[in-house]
């Protein structure tokens, strides 16, 4: 038996003769055993699936809110919504959802944002993975990336598609709702993790606008928080 590992949720399922996959958590590899009788064409075709995950994650209040949870995002009255809800659980399920890719994918303001900020900040946690894994930006408009490892996309659907079939691990995006409503859009995303806040404020950017598109989702993992915060896991359904 050859044993292959490979970083997890690649895109490909278990459809091939004498193959034969072990499904772990969230945050570890998939184990692969090939199984005789196991053919060079059976490990071309399969070789060939493995694609890039893209994993969309946000913070959300309940009435579908995902703008400036931060405070500095933008000028929406209640900004920073949030930070009262901080938690050794939730810190730690960021730093974990970090560990488990190697590159970034952003939009335009949300790249801005986190450019200004973590080039000055270090950290086993955050900051040293962020300011040295590859990051990519999705911008018509942007002309010049001074942050380390930055690089410019133009095109959602041709350019980040051709950036799921590049090598390297899972990809990770933080906020950015203009991109990420364009990546659902194209059926880019293969992840959705919603971290739901026990408020309400009013109204402000949301996730999903009122364009009558219907996407279905799997849940794949929930947990409650103690204080109050709910993680969904999310997987498109085709």
């Amino acid at each position: 038996m050859l044993k292959l590992l490979v970083k997890r949720k690649t895109g490909f399922t278990n459809s091939l003769p004498g193959v034969s996959l072990q499904f772990d958590d969230a945050f570890t590899p998939i184990e692969c055993h090939f199984l005789p009788p196991f053919h060079q064409t059976t490990f071309a075709s399969f070789t060939k699936k493995i694609m890039r995950k893209i994993i969309v994650t946000e913070f959300i209040t309940l009435d579908g809110v995902i703008e400036a949870p931060g405070g500095n995002e933008t000028s929406h009255p209640h900004a920073g919504w949030q930070f009262k809800y901080h938690s050794p659980d939730t810190g730690k399920y960021k730093i974990d959802e970090l560990s488990s890719v190697d590159t970034l994918l952003l939009g335009k303001t949300t790249y801005e944002v986190f450019a200004a900020y973590w080039p000055g900040q270090t950290g086993d946690g955050f900051a040293d993975p962020i300011n040295r894994m590859p990051k990519y930006v999705v911008s018509r408009s942007l002309q010049k990336v001074d942050w380390n490892n930055s690089h410019i996309l133009r095109d959602v659907a041709k350019d980040v598609a051709a950036l799921k079939k590049s090598d390297g691990g899972d990809i990770l995006v933080y906020g950015s709702a203009t991109l990420v409503k364009a990546l659902l859009h194209h059926d880019l995303i293969d992840e959705l993790r919603l971290m739901v806040y026990p408020l309400s404020i009013g109204g402000g950017l949301r996730l999903f606008d009122d364009n009558r598109e219907l996407k279905k989702f799997g849940l794949k993992h929930s947990r409650a928080i103690d204080n109050g915060v709910l993680i969904l896991e999310y997987q498109p359904i085709s």
